[in-house]
């Protein structure tokens, strides 16, 4: 993403948030799946593992129910950005 596409996105938070009604739709492995590969959670996700559903869906609820504010102002959309380019442009892929 370039700079000024972090500034003029909308932030989706702002209108709405997934909940535990929302994570009740999925199954124990997406959930685990979710966490560590697209969130970067791998570590809870392994801990998680073990437990059940319903203790998966209320660490995804609390996580998501936390303050924008608290994570960082571009937290969500750092985390989507293309990698750099490893062979030395300097450019994103």
């Amino acid at each position: 993403m370039f700079d000024f596409e972090i500034e003029v996105m909308p932030d989706g938070r702002a209108h709405w948030t997934p909940n535990a009604a929302l994570f009740n739709r999925f199954k124990k492995a997406w959930l685990l799946k979710i966490l560590g590969e697209e969130l970067g959670l791998a570590q809870e996700a392994v801990t998680l593992a073990s437990m059940s559903k319903k203790e998966i869906v209320a660490f995804c609820d609390k996580l998501f129910a936390e303050p924008f504010a608290a994570r960082g102002p571009n937290h969500a959309r750092v985390t989507f950005r293309k990698p750099l380019d490893t062979r030395g442009s300097g450019r994103r892929l």
